[in-house]
């Protein structure tokens, strides 16, 4: 009988590889592109929404911060499972982080 092999943790998604940008305005500076970054409205706290939309073939997800505008997406099950998986992710690396300091 073969012997379980036991894998290190997928960590996806790593933090942003450039550092973060804050202008004295609240706008944040995110890399678009090699060497360029835009700017979007640093918001506070995050706002879920969904709706199943069997006809459309998933669910409409909606996210964004709290009082700002926000984004809609279809996704499926696997997709919303993936989402999980990476807020799982982030947060077991946070709290690595946390631990290091």
């Amino acid at each position: 009988m073969r012997e379980a092999e036991i894998l290190a943790p997928v960590r996806y998604p790593p933090p942003m590889p450039a550092p973060v940008i804050v202008t004295e305005a609240g706008q944040v500076a995110l890399p678009i592109g090699i060497g360029a970054a835009g700017l979007v409205p640093l918001g506070a706290g995050l706002m879920l929404d969904w709706a199943p939309a069997p006809e459309l073939g998933g669910t409409i997800l909606t996210l964004g911060a709290n009082g700002a505008d926000r984004i809609a997406t279809l996704v499926d099950r696997a997709t919303i499972g993936e989402l999980i998986a990476s807020l799982q992710s982030i947060d077991a690396q946070l709290e690595e982080l946390a631990r290091e300091q």
